[in-house]
């Protein structure tokens, strides 16, 4: 199993001089001297677990959508289902979950479109892209406690020609722009 936290001990970091902890979240703070105590550096990192976004394309062709309110914003967005990684939980499992879990879609097995870190200099985690390719309705969306998910499917050409434009999540442009790099050849229909 792939490392799924960044983690890692750059050279020069010390112990963190604070720690602050949510149930999602651990925040170090870190001074560092920078060229032999040129200058003293203070910096923070933000330990989290890995999450994923699903590219859900339906048998016609549609691309499946949530709108929620998301806090750190203030603001609605319309972004790919997507959600963190659970402790032991294989990635792609967690693709297929979250898709589940937010918009009641099952497809295809998920196939790896690539791997990117949401914000390096802040976040020591990864976010991956997944296509589930033939996604249905089979039940009903199963949100988070405190999610309040709009499921909406809009046809793939409409994306990818900008003729729908509301996606308005980093991750969720990110993850269609490897759809568009690196997918199997799928037609817009």
């Amino acid at each position: 199993m792939q490392k799924k936290r960044g983690g890692h001990k750059a050279e020069g970091i010390n112990k963190p001089l604070r720690t602050f902890r949510t149930a999602d979240l651990k925040v170090e703070e870190y001074r560092e001297e920078i060229a032999r105590g040129a200058a003293v550096s203070t910096y923070v990192i933000l330990r989290t677990d890995a999450w994923v976004n699903v590219v859900a394309l339906t048998t016609d062709k549609h691309l499946v959508l949530v709108r929620q309110h998301r806090y750190g914003a203030g603001a609605t967005t319309t972004e790919l289902p997507a959600g963190s990684v659970q402790q032991q939980e294989p990635e792609s499992q967690a693709a297929a979950r979250e898709l589940r879990e937010e918009t009641g879609f099952a497809g295809d097995e998920p196939e790896l479109l690539g791997y990117y870190f949401p914000n390096p200099a802040l976040q020591d985690n990864r976010c991956s892209a997944w296509l589930i390719q033939n996604a249905r309705r089979t039940a009903a969306p199963c949100p988070d406690i405190g999610e309040e998910l709009e499921v909406l499917t809009v046809p793939l050409r409409d994306v990818l020609d900008g003729t729908f434009s509301d996606i308005n999540n980093g991750l969720s442009l990110t993850a269609l722009f490897l759809f568009q790099v690196r997918r199997p050849r799928v037609s817009t229909g």
